[in-house]
């Protein structure tokens, strides 16, 4: 356990989460780590993902939302739903939680009221995905003050050219968004949210 705090110690956000929760923090990382190896069977998640809604922004040519996108039976999720599993898993001192998954979470009309709900349940790894589109000022101000603990951007594309093939949208403004992010970050001296970008690989990348 002390190889660990010491490692927490030496990276920034890490650092940050174990200087806020100590050894509960610790813990989670641990378990986490030892389920992953199949050497630890929680008895109750390490964490819950939260899917926001059943359509999306964008048309991404990999992603099965860019068909249902063009259905007319359109839904998200009622907050009431959130609140009532985090009732639940505040008994089990639920440690981390997903929001957004293949649909866009800022997509929701009550985003920053859901990630109030979630927060206020002191859960030490709130983590969201996005696909950068929607990270307006606003957003981005909302999540690096609440200290979010991660941020994930999917891109799949180095290029303006094979990012408006594969999603339809700009490169130039997601990485403007992102940069914004980051700005705010230093500007409230946090490394919160951690960010982080991921690329799905296929023939058009």
């Amino acid at each position: 356990r002390r190889h660990i705090q010491d490692s927490y110690r030496e990276e920034g956000w890490l650092s940050y989460l174990y200087e806020k929760y100590g050894d509960k923090f610790v813990q989670y990382r641990k378990a986490w780590q030892d389920a992953a190896e199949s050497k630890y069977s929680p008895p109750f998640p390490l964490e819950i993902g939260f899917e926001l809604s059943n359509y999306c922004n964008l048309s991404c040519e990999m992603c099965y939302l860019s068909v249902r996108n063009n259905i007319p039976d359109k839904k998200r999720i009622d907050l009431d739903i959130i609140r009532k599993v985090m009732e639940e898993s505040k008994h089990h001192n639920l440690p981390a939680v997903k929001i957004g998954s293949n649909a866009e979470a800022f997509m929701h009309p009550q985003i920053v009221e859901i990630i109030d709900l979630i927060l206020s349940y002191d859960i030490m790894d709130v983590f969201l995905i996005t696909n950068g589109t929607l990270l307006s000022e606003k957003i981005a101000k909302i999540i690096v003050e609440k200290e979010l603990a991660r941020l994930s951007i999917s891109l799949d594309a180095a290029t303006e050219e094979t990012f408006k093939k594969i999603r339809g949208a700009s490169l130039a403004e997601v990485e403007a968004n992102i940069h914004r992010v980051i700005e705010l970050k230093k500007k409230h001296n946090t490394p919160l949210p951690y960010i982080r970008v991921t690329f799905a690989k296929q023939e058009s990348n």
